[in-house]
């Protein structure tokens, strides 16, 4: 598929870190058909709010991991998935498993407004270039990710 086009942005390096270089990657994205966002913790920032709304608004797509600690996400928000919520447009918050009321423990949830992938058992690749069991809303994102694009490729 010629289309589509991809670009990664690493950005963790520390805790104290990993929110400044998410909103400086990304500010970096000028135009993308998907982000897909694979972290995330529990407090707002307002320059990663406004760089995803910036995004949204442009018709971008943002995919984003869900959050793996069993928590009700009208209750406890996560970020940037809790941006969706803010009635962000484009965002895809993915959990792990097949609803909120059939899911893995671990995944955050909330009642809607979720996408929802069973990632249990997902075969990947790891830095070393074996084979992993891998599972958890960054898998499921994953694999939403990747749907998206199959259907990008097909239009």
């Amino acid at each position: 598929c010629t289309n589509v086009h991809i670009e990664v942005c690493k950005f963790y390096k520390s805790d104290a870190e990993s929110g400044a270089g998410m909103t400086k990657c990304l500010k970096a994205i000028k135009s993308a058909d998907i982000v897909n966002i694979s972290a995330g913790g529990y407090n707002f920032d307002e320059a990663e709010y406004k760089e995803i709304d910036r995004l949204t608004n442009k018709g971008t797509r943002i995919v984003t991991a869900a959050g793996n600690d069993g928590y009700n996400l009208a209750e406890t928000p996560y970020y940037p998935a809790g941006y969706k919520f803010m009635e962000l447009p484009n965002m895809y918050v993915v959990g792990n498993g097949y609803s909120a009321s059939n899911r893995a423990l671990s995944s955050n949830y909330k009642s809607r407004d979720m996408v929802w992938i069973n990632s249990q058992d997902t075969m990947a690749y790891n830095f070393m270039g074996k084979t992993i069991n891998v599972r958890g809303t960054s898998s499921s994102a994953a694999l939403y990710t990747h749907k998206l694009i199959k259907e990008m490729c097909n239009d």
